[in-house]
């Protein structure tokens, strides 16, 4: 636990309580966090206060990714994120390497990779034309929101090849009520360079024409993995997951150390240009 950053209560929602959060609010200054750095929220016990305590941590409704027949509908899909909220005070910035042309001609807007850009070896979703035989259409979508205006010039994502014309759209799509709305303009290019499905260190990535898409800082969009039903329309492949835990767990008096569990969020990462 880093210094100063941790709390207690004992206003806790009942189990069955829906959509109510255990909220701690920090003592003095709170915590310090640095950007780009990733930290665990963590929810811990009191074994001298209450070790008789039991509760669980609800998952969050937001989806981690939406799979579907466009033409039909869209689903949406929880996976095994965590539900939670952390507010702070934003400290000033001192510009540096953060502000350079080439960082800022390069900058990151989703990156859900692993260290090593790795995915997950076990989990993915289906990608399917709709000549597949015996299978119907099935394409796949992962939600993200940028954090600053950006043109999006890059999109990259964890699509392995399984059988069929090696072929995959890769676009950024708007929000409509959660799921998958319309292609954004100039949002969506096309790749022949996909890897294998049991080649989990590289990605497919498409470079989009021209200047990219312009895209607004706290508006949600969707990176969309869909078949090309005129050029390949019997292609077969999987979006596998990340190799990022979206949550982890421990039994401090079963096991010594934390056991991550991935879930099920899709692999990908997403570059542009800032303002």
């Amino acid at each position: 636990v880093l210094p100063g950053g941790e709390g207690s209560t004992t206003q806790i929602p009942d189990l069955d309580e829906c959509c109510q959060m255990t909220t701690v609010s920090l003592p003095g200054e709170g915590v310090s966090l640095t950007a780009g750095t990733r930290y665990w929220l963590v929810a811990s016990t009191d074994d001298i206060n209450a070790p008789d305590f039991e509760g669980g941590w609800h998952p969050s409704y937001r989806a981690a990714y939406a799979q579907g027949l466009p033409t039909v509908s869209w689903r949406n899909y929880g996976g095994s994120w965590p539900a939670a909220l952390i507010r702070g005070t934003k400290l000033a910035g001192n510009g540096g390497a953060g502000d350079s042309k080439a960082n800022r001609s390069n900058a990151v807007i989703f990156k859900n990779l692993g260290p090593a850009g790795q995915h997950s070896l076990t989990v993915g979703v289906l990608l399917n034309g709709d000549k597949v035989p015996f299978q119907g259409e099935v394409w796949a979508a992962l939600p993200f929101t940028p954090k600053a205006d950006v043109q999006a010039t890059t999109l990259a994502a964890g699509v392995g090849y399984t059988a069929g014309t090696k072929l995959v759209n890769l676009g950024i799509y708007s929000d409509n009520e959660g799921v998958p709305g319309s292609l954004l303009p100039g949002g969506q290019g096309s790749t022949r360079d996909i890897p294998d499905d049991d080649d989990y260190g590289d990605l497919a990535i498409v470079r989009l024409a021209g200047e990219g898409v312009a895209l607004k800082a706290g508006v949600q969009y969707w990176l969309v993995a869909s078949t090309d039903d005129v050029n390949a329309p019997d292609f077969q492949g999987e979006w596998r997951g990340s190799g990022v835990a979206l949550a982890s767990n421990q039994q401090p008096e079963i096991f010594p150390t934390w056991q991550d569990f991935s879930g099920l969020w899709l692999a990908a990462k997403i570059t542009g240009t800032l303002p």
